[in-house]
Formats: structure tokens, sequence, C-alpha cells
């Protein structure tokens, strides 16, 4: 009988992945081409130790003319490889990790294309990651445009994953997998195979489907505990592909440079381990830069996936030492690297304006030997110095592997007292020599670096900005000029939306004498808003106008029937013109969503964002996620907390001063029903890694596998505790939180255990459970107000928690907790089980540190931010509604 000819033979390696394995082989069967006449499949077990043997069984059993199965000792990924490489009959193949999807078109797509060009010697497909989060791979931005490339003219489509490629076998015959390469096998496999085959195609509308586990650990953190990835991976991978390059050009081709640059972006952001002495660690770094010197400082200049800053670092550590300045260019070695201001990365984030001050944040990369410190420079002589702070750790510096060159971002700000028309630049003094330096504004700053037309009002004064800011004096023939240049330019560029937003806002606000108080809520479950809005609207001497913006849903329509005049729909024509005339915005959420209703039509708007914002801070988590509450991000007039640790912990962390965090305590306060259940209130805070996965609301068929929904369907079901619930008549209110809801099924649920998602009344949650059983969620401040137990279980802190906020929150929870701290299963049943059976009485040593942190029990909260907020003085004089019609009635223009 013939033997069977194939298309395609697919190489599975097959290392303790039973969970994932049928997944994978399904996709490959399930391939368009047609599996059985077309792909012969080798599974090769490297020795797993779990049952992926049984699953590889049934599967040759299914297709024994298809499928080929091999079980070895253990011998590694390489070698593998290798071995299913050397039984492949297929005219094309590809290597398949074996908890990977393929989309079931990519072989046929594959197939047409090389043989409709016999020169094409591969084809590539994009990567798409799956799972723990879904997000294209980093590299896919590069795959744009051309569909056919070679290496040589194509230096930057740079592929490092050999499985997402389709290569031709008798191209294959003298290459192999590294075996004793443990780090960047791929890489250095494809690379070979394109300096003897330079012609690609990449396919850009398929993918290849790239599991990241829930349960994976960073590859990072794991690979660096191994010296081998120091020294050895250096010589086999990289320094071999150099000396390749130069044995076959005589000199090292752009692709391998820009593989270079790509693998060693990432190892110059990764810190040393301490598998590694002080010499070893100097002895690595200096093979790195050995490896640098054989890359062109044009191809770091303009490598497309790093930021200035992390060019500028990869410069300093090749050249060993920090640029010069001259010429407004920056220089090493006498080497020109191109202007100083591609650089120092210098952005304006907020402008806050009072009367004739303005107060201006944002940050900018300082950069030793040249720009340290820099100054506000006038063209009338006057000189300020500008302060600097240090920022969050997401936004500082590249975590470099040599604190000798380190830069940093840095935060600023800078008070200015206008007092007369005047012009004026940022600048920094380097050799007696000034250099002034570009401003860029994020869509949070009032003014734009792409439309700079937009001015801001001063109590006396206007301020714009075109490469420099001008201070001009205020008057009607100055309003007309600007305002007309402004609309004009806004129509030149065909924003028809927002021109009318402009028009329909001034003219809103001419017929509109009150000030306006917006309380928005994007959210349907956050009840603080409707709290204090129900209380503004209670008030018999409030004069000014309120108004509650709501998100279309229930909430919505049961307030629009009780205040029609003062309920309007989110994002509606009317919320957006009142957004544009506030006087106060007053929200639990401080989002884009609230924030800013515009987007990036905001440029064309800023100068009307008026309104000081009050944050209600509905229940904040701790995480450092939140460093969107920092005051050089989107930062709050008045910021409401309950305890000296809300207060402790934004005031020495984001940038807050003392004056802006009022200790009030929150709306939902006033509200308080102090009728306890029988019940227990199970709060676990979103983790980032499920909410990305399960964005959308998408149900997640590996949910499951997570040690988030192990733990809590463990504890829900745990048998002891199912027993003092019992003995007790005790209940369970578990809180699903809407971006995992789709996963209600997974749960075991029982007669003890309600869950609770969508529209919850925290409020009433709040007051009416026992005690609190939470992680990382700051809902135990509602608890420890009213003096009721809170136990904090914090199984996955490691995961959960950033270096910066454990150092942060170390001292709260070993020292200063509310209650006890848990780290495991059963010690939480433990604490709940006591707590239960003491019927719920709080200890008094949790009880004295909440009466030192906490604020006095007052009747109604409410009042208490009212007064507050009375007190704050507006930011302009001129605000919209703020002054008497007659000294506003041309205010528009």
């Amino acid at each position: 009988m013939k033997k069977k000819e194939f298309l395609f033979s697919v190489i599975i390696p097959i290392y303790n992945v039973e969970e994932f394995l049928e997944e994978t082989i399904e996709s490959v069967i399930n391939q368009t081409i047609g599996f059985e006449e077309n792909i012969e499949m080798i599974l090769v077990n490297d020795g797993s130790p779990d049952n992926s043997e049984e699953i590889c069984l049934k599967y040759k059993d299914m297709y024994p003319d298809n499928i080929k199965y091999i079980h070895q000792e253990n011998a590694g990924l390489s070698a593998t490889r290798n071995n299913g490489l050397k039984l492949a009959t297929g005219k094309y193949i590809d290597f398949l990790d074996s908890d990977d999807v393929w989309d079931k078109n990519a072989f046929k797509r594959a197939y047409d294309i090389m043989e409709a060009d016999e020169s094409i010697s591969s084809v590539f497909f994009p990567m798409k990651y799956f799972e723990a989060y879904n997000t294209d791979h980093i590299l896919n931005s590069l795959y744009k445009g051309k569909k056919k490339i070679n290496i040589f003219d194509d230096c930057n489509w740079l592929k490092l994953q050999c499985c997402s490629i389709i290569f031709i076998r008798e191209k294959l015959k003298n290459l192999a997998f590294l075996p004793n390469l443990k780090v960047c096998e791929d890489g250095v496999f494809i690379a070979e195979y394109f300096l003897n085959n330079p012609n690609t195609y990449v396919v850009t509308d398929i993918y290849y489907n790239y599991r990241r586990r829930f349960s994976q650990n960073s590859a990072i953190q794991t690979v660096t505990l191994n010296r081998l990835w120091y020294f050895e991976a250096l010589e086999l991978s990289y320094k071999h592909l150099v000396d390749l390059s130069k044995e076959r050009y005589g000199y090292v081709i752009k692709y391998i440079q820009f593989f270079l640059t790509y693998e060693i972006r990432w190892r110059l952001e990764t810190e040393l381990n301490d598998v590694l002495n002080a010499k070893e660690k100097e002895e690595y770094k200096e093979n790195l830069r050995q490896l640098l010197n054989e890359v062109d400082d044009d191809m770091i200049i303009n490598f497309p996936l790093m930021n200035k800053q992390e060019k500028l670092y990869m410069l300093i550590f090749k050249y060993g030492m920090f640029p010069t300045i001259k010429n407004d260019s920056l220089y090493f070695n006498k080497k020109d690297i191109g202007k100083y201001e591609d650089y120092v990365d210098f952005n304006v984030d907020s402008i806050h304006r009072d009367k004739n001050t303005i107060d201006i944040y944002g940050t900018f990369i300082k950069i030793p030997s040249v720009l340290e410190k820099f100054y506000v420079k006038f063209e009338s002589g006057n000189s300020e110095e500008v302060e600097t702070f240090d920022i969050d750790k997401y936004r500082n510096t590249v975590a470099c592997i040599d604190d000798k060159f380190k830069i940093e971002k840095k935060g600023f700000h800078v008070k200015l007292k206008i007092d007369g028309p005047d012009k004026f630049n940022f600048v920094f003094k380097n050799k007696n020599n000034y250099y002034t330096i570009k401003s860029n504004f994020s869509k949070k700053a009032t003014l734009s670096s792409q439309f700079k037309s937009i001015y801001l009002r001063l109590d006396n004064y206007y301020l714009k900005y075109n490469n420099t800011y001008t201070i001009c004096k205020k008057s009607f023939i100055t309003k007309i000029k600007l305002e007309v240049k402004c609309l004009f330019n806004i129509l030149k560029k065909k924003k028809v939306k927002s021109l009318v937003y402009r028009l329909a806002s001034s003219a809103y606000g001419i017929f509109h004498h009150k000030k306006i108080w917006l309380i928005s809520n994007y959210n349907s479950d956050v009840c603080d808003d409707e709290i204090f809005f129900k209380y503004l609207i209670n008030r018999k001497d409030f004069k000014d106008k309120v108004y509650f913006s709501i998100k279309e849903n229930k909430l919505y329509d049961k307030y629009k029937k009780m205040y029609p005049k003062h309920v309007v729909k989110h994002n509606s024509f009317k919320h957006r013109m009142l957004f544009l005339n506030a006087s106060y915005i007053i929200s639990s959420s401080n989002d884009s969503s609230i924030r800013n209703l515009f987007g990036n039509g905001k440029m064309y708007l800023s100068d009307k964002y008026n309104f000081k914002f009050i944050s209600l801070q509905h229940n904040s988590n701790n995480e450092d996620i939140l460093s969107w509450i920092n005051t050089d991000y989107y930062p709050s007039d008045m910021l409401l907390v309950a305890s000296d640790f809300e207060l402790n912990l934004l005031k020495d962390n984001y940038n807050y001063c003392k004056d802006s965090i009022k200790k009030i305590g929150y709306s939902r306060f006033s509200n308080i029903n102090e009728e306890d259940e029988n019940s227990i209130l199970i709060l676990p805070s979103p983790r980032r890694y499920l909410d990305l996965s399960c964005r959308d609301n998408v149900y997640s068929t590996s949910f499951t596998k997570t040690e988030f929904y192990k733990f809590y369907n463990a504890l829900l079901n745990d048998e002891k505790l199912l027993k003092c619930l019992d003995k007790y008549d005790y209940k369970i209110k578990f809180v699903l939180y809407p971006n995992i809801s789709k996963q209600i099924s997974d749960f075991t649920v029982n007669d003890h255990v309600e869950i609770l998602n969508g529209n919850i009344d925290y409020v009433r949650e709040f007051s009416k459970n026992k005690f609190i059983v939470t992680d990382y969620s700051m809902s135990f401040i509602d608890f420890a107000f009213q003096k009721k137990n809170i136990i904090y279980t914090q199984f996955d802190r490691e995961l959960y928690y950033t270096k910066k906020t454990h150092d942060i929150l170390d001292s709260y929870y070993n020292k200063n907790a509310f209650g006890i701290v848990c780290n495991d299963l059963s010690s939480t049943v433990d604490a709940i089980v006591k707590e239960i059976e003491s019927n719920c009485k709080l200890k008094k040593e949790y009880e004295k540190k909440i009466e030192k942190s906490f604020v006095n029990i007052q009747d109604d909260y409410c009042e208490k931010i009212y007064d507050e907020i009375i007190d704050l003085k507006l930011i302009m004089q001129n605000l919209i509604g703020g002054k008497e019609w007659k000294k506003r009635s041309f205010y528009f223009l």
C-alpha cells in the first residue's frame, strides 16, 4: 500500500499540559484545509508526569494514519522539537506549542501563499494572547503594510516564536534547535532560517492564539533565577547570531541588529538577581554592552518599540556615560544622536486656575549632566525655579540594571502669579546656556499640543500656547479675536460637532444664571452620589441648580420619575451642556467617563472645563492601579476620606497636600441602618488578572482554573463553615463583581450562600451584615466605621500586589489592621467560625484602633460635605454661572 503523503507536519512537544492539550489538538483537526487528507500530527511526550499520554493515545486511536506518538525521557523543548522533526514527512512544518490554538483557516492560507509563489520560504502569522488576558502581541504592531518581505530590506519585521510560522521542511535539513539553549531558542532558530531563506510572507488577518495561563508566574522572574540566562544564553544566542552574520556577510546585518535591540531592551529593564555576585554582575553588564556596540545608533534611535526614555537609557548604557549637550543636540563621544527635545519628554498634565494664578503640573525625564533643574523664564526677565518630586512607580524610571547610569521620570509643579502681559517658557540651564523646553500636553491638560488656538481665561488675562506661553490683557476686542480664531480653526479642521458644542455651551451659560452642581453616577451600583443628590435637592436653602447624570438603567428610570427636571441621561446633549457650564462636578468615580465627556475632542473645548471636582470616594481600592488618583493625573479639588489610614495613604503616596483631603466621612454614612441580619458579607476585590480576562463580560472557560475561583468556591462550600452557619442560623452574601458576573454558574452554591451581583445596594449590605470578609478592598472602612468585625483574607497577596504597594501596606496589615489577617483557606474558615461563635463581638484592640483613626460619629455627613464645598474658593472668579448677569452677558465670547 502506498504511503500517505501529507502537506503539513505539525510537531507538538508535550509536557504537563493535560488540561489544554485536547483544545490544541482539536485546533489542528479542525483546519479547513482538511486534517485527514493533508495533515500529520507528531505528538512528542517529553516525559510528562501528568495524564497527557492518555490524551495522545486517544487521538492516535481516532486518527491512526495521521498521528504519530513517541514517548521520551525528559530532554527539554529544543531536543523534543528536533526529535519530532526527524519523523516529519510533510512538505510544510509547524512547531505548535501544546497549550496554544490555531485559527481554523491558517494552514489553508499558508498553503495557498507558498504554492502561488515559490520564492516564499515561510509564512508567519500574528500572535494574540488569550485566557489570562486578551491582547495582541507587541510585535503585531510591526506587521502592517507589506505582505511579502525580505529581511535584508525589511529588518524590523521581527519574529521570535517559531510556533506561529509555517516552514518548508526541505529548507530545515541543516538546521536544528540548540539543545543547550533554554532562552531565545525560537528567535535564534528563526534568524538562522531567515539568513538562509530571506523571503517570507506576513498574514495579518488570521491568528496564532498564544495562551497566557491564569496560574502562570512571570517568565522573567523564573528565568532570571537561572545563572545560564546571564552567560551561556548570551553566548549561544546573541553572540552566535552576531558571529554568524559576520562570517557570512562581513558585518552584522540590520535584521540581527533589530533582534539584538529588542532582546537587550528587556534585559536592561530587568533587575539583576542575587544568583550573581558583584563581580559576575559587572561581567554580565559588560557582555551586554559589547553586544550593543554591534548595534548602530540609528537602529536604537529609530527603534519603533521603545519610548524616548528607553532609547536614551540604552544609548547611555551602550556608551557607559551620560550625554553632553551642544547646539541643541545631545552627544556621546562627539557623536550627535539628535536634538535634546527628542529625548526630554516634557509633558504638562494639568493647569489649575485661581484668579490670576496658575498651577502647572506635569512630568519630565531627568537627564543627569544635561537636565536636572529647570525654570520658568519670563520675557520680562523674571524666572522661577520649578519644584520637582517623585511620582508613582507606573510612570517612573525604566527599571535599569546599572544604577550608575540611572534616568528617571519625575513630576514637576510650578505656581505662577500673573501680574501683567508677558511671555514665558520652561528652560533648563547647562554650562551658562539656556535651552527652551517645548511643552507637550496630555489629554488631561487644558491646553493642547495639537490645537494651539485654545486659550485659558484668568481673572484679568488670557493664557495661550504656541511654542511659547503668551499672557495678554483681557479686553473685549481680545476676546473677539481669540474666540473667532479658535472657532475658525475648529471649522477648518472640520470638527463640526466640537464647533456646535462650543457655541451651544456659551449660549447655554448666558441664559442660566445660577451655579450648577452636577452629580455624576456612571455605575449603577454606586450609592454615594444618589444620597448626596437627594440631600441637596431636599435642602430648603439651596439656591443653586443641582442635576444628577446617570447612565440609562433602572436607577435612571427611578430618579427620572422622581425628579424629571433634575435628572439627565449620561452623555446626552443636556448633560454635556451642564458639564461645560458646571461650577462643581461631584462624583464617587474619578475616571474619564466622568471627568471628560468629549474624548479626544476635549482639545477644542478644554478651556470650558471650569469646574471644581469633588471626589466622594465611594469605595476606593488600595492597589497601585489607582494611581489615577495622583495629583499629577486627575487631581481632585476636594477628596473625602473617613480615617487616618486613608488620609496618610493619599498624602504620602499620591502627592496630595493635606488641605485637599477632607477627613469628613462619606455621604452614605448618613444612611446607615443599625439593624443587623445574621449574615456575613464576603466581598473580594476585583483582580487585575481577572478583569482583563473577563472584559466585556464574556464567559471564560478557564476561570475555574484560577486561584481566585478555587479559593472562594472552597470557602463557600467548606464543611466546617457550613456546619457553623447551620448551627447559628447564619448565611453568606457573596459579592461577585460585574466584570465576572458571567461566571456565576461556575460557583457551587448551597442553601447558606446567596451570590450578589449587578445592582447592589451597598449601603444596605454594609449596614445589614454582621461582619465582612474581604481582602484588599477599602470596603472595610464602612465596617470599621460601624465598629463591626473585619476579616482580611489574602491568599494571593504576592500575585495581587506590586512591590510598591507591599511597601506601603505592610505597616497597615502587620500593625494597624482593624481585624485579623488570614493567608489561607484554613485560617480564614477558623476566623469566620470564631466570629460567629463569639456573637461577632468586636475585640478591644480593634475598637481602640478604630476610635483613634476614624471621624467622630455625626448625624449628617452630607451636611458636613456640603459645608466644606461651600467653603472652597472658585477656580476662576469669572466662572460661568458665578457672576451676575450684567458682568457675564458677553462671557461666551
